[in-house]
């Protein structure tokens, strides 16, 4: 039927700032579920509950807040309907209240396309701060199989293979327009390149008594053949041609409509690490100031 779908991604401090334009951003389009007025100063401030707690300095360079993101396929999402998606998502966001204790849930919203799902929790393990607990390789197997045990498999989805990198429905139809707009552009160039020059004409061998005028007819009507044939292909070949570059108009139109829905999609997924580099320089000097 399709898959569902959950990930993790660890929020590092001078993430922060990136993650708070984002919710921020993003709270404001979609169905909230867990209200946070600043998911930023809310993480530092339980942050600094771990630190008065223990002995030991949290390291700078520590994950802060892990940052879910619960979804399904497309094919899933269609299928499923708009009652069992909310179904589906509420009992995922329960899902992640056992596994972190719903006081560890900051914030949680469903986004405007209805079927994706962030969350976002303090990674708290017996009092401290311990982000490893949950996104070590084995966690993180552990994760994935106990979403689909408890959640994904009531809904009739499926588990994705270990270790396969699954491609969204975006980038295998931009894949397979790319591919099928190359083959057709050779096609073009083959066509636009094909010779329309006609060979040596073949004339007739005059006849045994065959005057000049009958002969010069025969040689005509052949050649009168011939220029039709001809006339016929190259009608035939300009307008192959004129449906063929149609078809690649349009289809560099759907291909320009699915970069555009990829920019989002990475947008979205990639919105945070593309903070990082501005940030660092930002947060490289203010230990102090947390």
């Amino acid at each position: 039927m399709g898959f569902g779908i959950i990930r993790c991604k660890k929020v590092k401090r001078p993430n922060l700032n990136g993650l708070r334009i984002f919710w921020d951003s993003s709270v404001q389009k979609g169905c909230v579920l867990r209200e946070c007025a600043n998911v930023r100063e809310e993480i530092i401030k339980r942050v600094r509950e771990f630190q008065g707690q223990q002995l030991r300095k949290i390291r700078a360079d520590a994950p802060y807040a892990l940052h879910y993101l619960v979804t399904l396929s497309q094919e899933s999402a269609e299928k499923l309907g708009e009652e069992q998606i909310k179904a589906y998502l509420s009992e995922s966001l329960s899902f992640l209240d056992t596994l972190h204790g719903q006081n560890n849930i900051i914030a949680a919203f469903i986004s405007d396309t209805g079927h994706v799902m962030h969350v976002l929790a303090v990674p708290e393990k017996e009092g401290k701060l311990n982000a490893k607990a949950f996104t070590e390789l084995n966690a993180l197997r552990v994760l994935q199989e106990s979403f689909f045990r408890n959640v994904s498999s009531k809904y009739g989805l499926e588990r994705g293979v270990k270790g396969q990198k699954h491609k969204t429905q975006e980038e295998e139809n931009f894949e397979r327009l790319k591919v099928k707009s190359e083959k057709l552009e050779k096609r073009i160039k083959v066509l636009a390149g094909e010779s329309l020059e006609p060979p040596v004409i073949e004339y007739p061998e005059p006849g045994l008594l065959e005057g000049k005028k009958a002969y010069a007819e025969r040689c005509l009507k052949r050649l009168w053949d011939y220029s039709l044939q001809i006339i016929q292909v190259s009608r035939a070949k300009a307008l192959a041609y004129d449906d063929m570059q149609k078809e690649k108009f349009k289809l560099e139109q759907e291909i320009r409509e699915i970069k555009t829905k990829l920019i989002e999609e990475q947008t979205n997924n990639s919105l945070l690490r593309l903070e990082i580099r501005e940030l660092e320089k930002l947060f490289r000097n203010a230990d102090s100031v947390f």
